[in-house]
């Protein structure tokens, strides 16, 4: 049993209850936010500030923690109503299991529930679920929804979610204030990686969907590659392009995506401090830290 397995087990297992192997095969179709968020052991040094010299707390590294805090926050946020589907369904049906409703304790009097259905004519096809809630109003809304399609086994396969932001608002996100909705898509494969990128409508959603600037891969041994915007510099939103080991030390490549041109290479070590800085677009590649895993490829 590789690490994913284990944790999907013991998630579903550890409240008891009883459980089938139907149960089961449908709560894994709802996504697991432990699963998907930056390992948090990379949020450490967020918002420290940093430098640019040999030896210096890393600028890179601090604003590479400042955003994985910010986006497993994001993640937590949207995804932590799904956790019920950790304990056994509330409601079976031949083609469903429903999850709830239970009382939102952020909204007083009103309601929450987790719908996972599948189609019957076709064993094949994905798996569905929807995030419903019921105002004191009485009024049922969808605040996300999304889909799994399993591979061979159950716990493995890919997915897609999507949510509207309006809600979210009030969260310290950074870019996503002014983000209407949020589409992620995801696959969490047998070799315990798991991979996940995200897009976000415009202002109004009159000018269809644009790469948000988050992406991320996980390896079995928990280094990641990932990829996200942040402020650097005179640049507002520059590209970050991350490689990071368990251990602390890194590398980002950052380019500016209004000219596509480069900006910097930062190389840190495992105490957070610079051991690589150059800027301009003849600043090398990912390849000057070889020992980590390339944050271009």
């Amino acid at each position: 049993m590789n690490r994913r397995t284990a944790l999907l087990a013991l998630s579903l297992a550890g409240c008891g209850g009883n459980w089938s192997n139907n149960d089961i095969a449908y709560a894994t179709a709802v996504p697991r936010r432990f699963l998907l968020q930056v390992p948090t052991i990379y949020e450490r040094g967020a918002d420290a500030g940093g430098g640019m010299i040999l030896g210096q707390p890393s600028a890179a590294r601090a604003a590479a923690a400042t955003a994985a805090l910010r986006y497993n926050a994001l993640l937590t946020y949207l995804l932590s109503p799904l956790d019920v589907a950790v304990n056994p369904p509330t409601s079976r049906t031949t083609t469903s299991r429903i999850w709830g409703p239970f009382d939102d304790a952020n909204n007083p009097g009103s309601q929450f529930w987790v719908d996972v259905s599948s189609d019957l004519a076709d064993a094949n096809a994905p798996l569905t679920w929807t995030l419903k809630t019921r105002g004191t109003s009485g009024t049922t809304w969808t605040a996300g929804s999304g889909t799994f399609q399993p591979s061979a086994s159950a716990a493995f396969g890919t997915g897609s979610m999507d949510f509207a932001l309006a809600s979210v608002r009030p969260l310290d996100a950074g870019t996503y204030s002014e983000v209407q909705s949020l589409r992620l898509s995801y696959e969490l494969a047998p070799d315990s990686h798991s991979a996940l990128s995200m897009v976000e409508s415009d202002p109004g959603g009159d000018s269809g969907w644009s790469p948000s600037g988050y992406g991320l891969f996980v390896r079995a041994d928990n280094a990641i590659r990932w990829r996200f915007s942040a402020p650097y510099g005179d640049v507002a939103s520059a590209q970050f392009e991350v490689g990071m080991l368990p251990t602390g030390a890194g590398v980002a490549v950052l380019s500016d995506p209004a000219s596509a041109t480069r900006i910097a290479v930062a190389c840190w070590n495992q105490d957070g401090t610079v051991s690589y800085h150059a800027e301009g677009s003849d600043a090398g590649s990912g390849a000057v830290c070889p020992l980590i895993p390339s944050a271009t490829n």
